[in-house]
């Protein structure tokens, strides 16, 4: 089976139009505008993790880490394919992986009780 036969000819599509003479083409759309981003908002970090639960997903681990949620399962997975040695401490409950509040917080170097 044959593939429908295209338009021949200049397209009137304005994103497939193609220029033949850039002397049509306005300065401004020439110019390349470089957008400044603006500085992330970011959160100031807790002194304590008393407001947080005893057990934090992954995701909600990450954001108190300040890493991505890709960066904490990576974690994750070390500390599990290390026996514990290194990574972030997690414990599996059923199918879920789940950080403790009291690892999180050695981890980060607060109190234990925090």
């Amino acid at each position: 089976m044959r593939a429908p036969e295209t338009q021949s000819g200049p397209s009137t599509h304005k994103a497939t139009r193609r220029l033949t003479n850039m002397s049509d083409v306005p300065i401004a759309d020439l110019a390349v505008h470089h957008r400044r981003r603006k500085p992330p908002t970011v959160a100031p970090s807790p002194v304590t993790l008393d407001g947080l639960p005893l057990m934090l997903t992954i995701a909600e681990a990450a954001v108190v880490l300040r890493v991505s949620r890709t960066t904490a399962y990576k974690l994750a997975d070390e500390w599990r394919t290390s026996g514990g040695r290194s990574g972030l401490p997690v414990v599996k409950l059923g199918r879920r992986l789940v950080v403790r509040r009291v690892d999180l917080a050695t981890l980060v170097g607060l109190p234990p009780l925090a």
